[in-house]
């Protein structure tokens, strides 16, 4: 197993303290399937107390206190330390047997639950009696979805069942957590389908306004979602686009900036492109360089999920749009105030007054170069304004 110099370092110092340590859960998981680990955990024999004895010339952040667990920061990695009292009883808590494997230089692999057969199957398996994990942690039903739609394993049919007969306990979790699953799970490519169309009724249950939508959108959307890759901002779009998108995003706590490229994306969704500068550039002023980008993307998605007769005209236009997009921004062409040769205090020493009527003529002024009516130069912008004397 290729393991990084630094996590071993931090198993080595535990060890040579007189602790047991040994990489465990997703880390592994994923190192069987010769992927490289996002996250990195570590389990041991250590308590909290005495694992920052053994860290003290580290970074230490007490994420998970109460859960035994702590934060070491090492490099640009971020290593979770959980305390146990035996290592079997740790492993069986986790949630699936795919992530209930540990490693040590030592020991090698352990797995107590099968987990390395159900990687080899591609099963989802929860460790032990599944009605208990649920229990314990009922995010681990969205966190099932998840898996599945991330690794394109299927889920074992007893822990399937529990997993929609305890869909209700979702309820119990913070939306922050529910949010933060939700995101991986649109965010598959292809394999969103699947966990989308299987556990709808999971979805449902986190987000009960998607049960009204109807079967023709449904469908086009998560067709669409397959095509979109991973930009969460572009899967949020299409997933929420005949939906409540601000009141649902702001109960599920997603950031202002995040709930903002949603909602001016929705409110393009059906923008009708032209092809010439100047149509372009007053829609780069509204929507800014990377929603433009986005709003391509995403028309280009959803018309390929439609797959209508006029596929191919609406995609020459799309594609004539992006071309004349890249020239605009490459040439630099003026588009927003930030690109105006002239500006407020340009105005005021020729005469204008302070106050608000800056802002109207400047944006005036915007429309006239957009239109190209006049070109982005400070000399004829300043003429150009003096026709505004009446504001002076």
């Amino acid at each position: 197993m290729v393991i990084p110099k630094n996590i071993w370092l931090l198993i080595d110092k535990l060890h040579q303290n007189g602790f047991e340590a040994y990489l465990v859960g997703g880390c592994i998981r994923d190192l069987v399937l010769g992927k490289e680990p996002e996250d990195w955990d570590i389990c041991t024999s250590a308590t909290i107390d005495e694992i920052k004895d053994c860290f003290k010339g580290f970074k230490v952040v007490n994420t998970g206190i109460k859960h035994g667990t702590l934060t070491v920061i090492h490099g640009e990695k971020l290593i979770e330390i959980t305390a146990f009292k035996s290592l079997r009883e740790d492993l069986s808590r986790r949630d699936f047997t795919i992530n209930s494997l540990a490693y040590s230089k030592q020991t090698g692999l352990i797995d107590y639950f099968g987990g390395l057969e159900d990687i080899k199957r591609g099963i989802i398996r929860a460790v032990g009696d599944a009605r208990k994990r649920f229990l314990e942690d009922p995010l681990r039903i969205l966190r099932g979805v998840r898996f599945s739609a991330q690794l394109g394993f299927k889920i074992d049919e007893i822990t399937e069942r529990e997993m929609l007969k305890r869909k209700g306990l979702l309820q119990n979790v913070s939306i922050e957590r529910i949010t933060s699953e939700f995101n991986k799970i649109l965010c598959q490519g292809k394999r969103t389908k699947d966990a989308l169309n299987k556990y709808s009724e999971i979805i449902f249950e986190v987000i009960p306004e998607a049960k009204q939508m109807d079967i023709d959108d449904w469908n086009n959307t998560i067709k669409a979602i397959c095509l979109i890759g991973d930009d969460i901002i572009l899967n949020l779009t299409l997933f929420f686009h005949c939906l409540p998108s601000q009141k649902i995003m702001e109960r599920m706590c997603y950031d202002k900036k995040t709930i903002k490229a949603v909602k001016t994306l929705i409110e393009y969704f059906d923008y009708k492109l032209e092809t010439d500068r100047i149509s372009i550039k007053r829609l780069l002023n509204k929507i800014g360089v990377e929603n433009f980008r986005r709003l391509l993307k995403i028309k280009i998605a959803v018309m390929k999920s439609e797959n209508l007769e006029s596929a191919n005209e609406r995609l020459r236009t799309i594609i004539k749009t992006q071309e004349l997009l890249e020239k605009i921004i490459s040439s630099k062409e003026c588009y927003s105030l930030r690109d105006l040769a002239i500006n407020g205090d340009d105005l005021l020493s020729i005469g204008f007054k302070e106050g608000k009527m800056i802002g109207i003529v400047l944006n005036a002024l915007l429309n006239k170069v957009i239109d190209e009516e006049v070109d982005n130069d400070k000399t004829q912008l300043i003429e150009a304004a003096k026709s505004y004397h009446i504001f002076l």
